[in-house]
């Protein structure tokens, strides 16, 4: 197993949310929680991430989609594995986070275990 912890971030604009997922998933992995998409993008230019969560909702100018093409047509970024979160359930919300290049779908509220599953099987190999 890797000893180095796997580094996750976050992007989700719910405090309550966002607590959950500290409790959650704080004590076992390198977490940071940003809650737009101008500090991932800063966040992610400054720092390894080896996962990242996005909810497509967000507040600001931009949401999750926009992140995550920025995400897939970088060279450096395009390989994290990134997986959507969002409350809206209807089909075309779906097809158009995977048309984005996301690689996982999943539907609010989330359950941790389908989280944990997806974190599992994506992270890095050491």
């Amino acid at each position: 197993m890797n000893s180095n912890p796997i580094s996750l971030l976050i992007v989700e604009d719910d405090p309550s949310t966002q607590t959950m997922y500290k409790f959650l998933f704080g004590k076992h992995l390198e977490l940071t929680i940003v809650s737009n998409v101008e500090d991932s993008i800063e966040h992610l230019s400054k720092n390894q991430v080896d996962l990242a969560l996005i909810d497509l909702s967000l507040d600001g100018e931009s949401d999750g989609l926009h992140l995550i093409r920025y995400m897939k047509m970088d060279p450096v970024l395009q390989a994290i594995p990134v997986a959507a979160i969002t409350a809206h359930a209807f089909s075309n919300d779906r097809q158009n986070a995977l048309d984005a290049g996301c690689d996982k779908f999943m539907v609010k509220p989330a359950n941790h275990g389908e989280i944990l599953a997806w974190i599992e099987q994506n992270k890095p190999q050491g």
